[in-house]
């Protein structure tokens, strides 16, 4: 298990010539001898919890084509055993938290303590991947676009890269940007979870421009009831709406300002908690909703006028659409 912490593959070559085996039998036996090792490893992941944090951890792996999900063994003190292929991105979720922790695993020991108020804040030892995407976050904290975006550029083909193009470049950078960033990863990037969620990111920020219609979609109410967008924007008026969460407190105030400023345009407020699988659900791919609150304004014919605007903006954007 120790050789590919030292290295892996290249490492085991290594090893096999320094033995200096006489003839190519014994060199290929022992080379051979060391691959199993390489691919036998696992992970163990030891998380600690809150005594006064009731409920169970669940743990999603984003190694292979479909996320896969391992249970924990004990309550406060948990255990998760498995294997990756190098380095992986995971998430942790506690079933009374809705926010998980994001954090990249390897086949080492690992250690948490669990953060129940912030759990991205929590203490994460035993993975290299984990502690230089934490490094890059905290010296890029002044400057994030600026500086995360050189990290991209200078680094193509780190999974790294994929992952902060995907998860904190995305929401403030434009489509063209966007989309020249992507175009430039490879190797290790190009095969990462994040990867593949930007493609289908930017194929949806195609589609949906300022100017396209919006399709029609699904989506449940607080009472859990399947509602089609159709049913509720039948009128020939400017709709708003508000995709956030239950818990987010932000979203409240949203629409407790949107009552004040603007009292003929209330939003369509669609939780993302409601809906089954939440972030997984086809609603958030439609939409190429990545946070919450975001809205979406439309005009009386359904097409987007503006998309993951800010409230104070509202007002400005409506006056340029009664000059048009």
């Amino acid at each position: 298990m120790w050789l590919a912490r030292e290295g892996g593959l290249r490492e085991a070559y290594r090893l096999c010539m320094r033995q200096r085996p006489k003839g190519f039998l014994s060199a290929f036996l022992l080379f051979v001898f060391f691959i199993p090792q390489l691919y036998a490893q696992e992970f163990h992941l030891h998380v600690v919890v809150p005594d006064n944090l009731k409920g169970s951890l669940t743990l999603t792996l984003y190694d292979k084509t479909e996320p896969r999900n391992i249970k924990a063994s004990g309550k406060q003190n948990c255990d998760f055993n498995g294997s990756v292929k190098g380095a992986a991105y995971a998430e942790l979720r506690h079933s009374s938290i809705a926010q998980p922790l994001q954090f990249f695993i390897e086949n080492s020991r690992i250690n948490i303590t669990f953060n129940r108020e912030n759990p991205n804040a929590s203490p994460v030892t035993g993975s290299r991947t984990n502690s230089l995407l934490r490094y890059q976050l905290e010296q890029c904290a002044d400057n994030p676009t600026e500086c995360l975006t050189r990290y991209v550029e200078e680094h193509p083909d780190d999974i790294l890269a994929s992952f902060i193009l995907d998860q904190h470049l995305a929401p403030t950078l434009d489509f063209a940007m966007l989309d020249t960033l992507y175009k430039q990863l490879q190797g290790a990037a190009t095969q990462s979870y994040h990867y593949k969620q930007l493609g289908k990111r930017l194929k949806c920020m195609a589609t949906l421009a300022e100017g396209a219609p919006l399709p029609s979609f699904q989506f449940y109410d607080n009472n859990v009831k399947l509602i089609a967008s159709d049913t509720v924007m039948r009128d020939s008026c400017y709709h708003l709406l508000l995709v956030g969460a239950t818990w987010c407190e932000q979203c409240s105030r949203i629409v407790n300002e949107l009552a004040k400023t603007f009292p003929d345009l209330q939003p369509l407020v669609i939780n993302i908690d409601r809906q089954k699988m939440q972030w997984e659900s086809k609603l958030v791919e439609i939409l190429a909703v990545d946070h919450i609150p975001y809205l979406i304004l439309l005009d009386p014919q359904k097409r987007i006028v503006a998309r993951d605007f800010r409230i104070w903006e509202l007002k400005r954007i409506l006056d340029r659409e009664t000059k048009r």
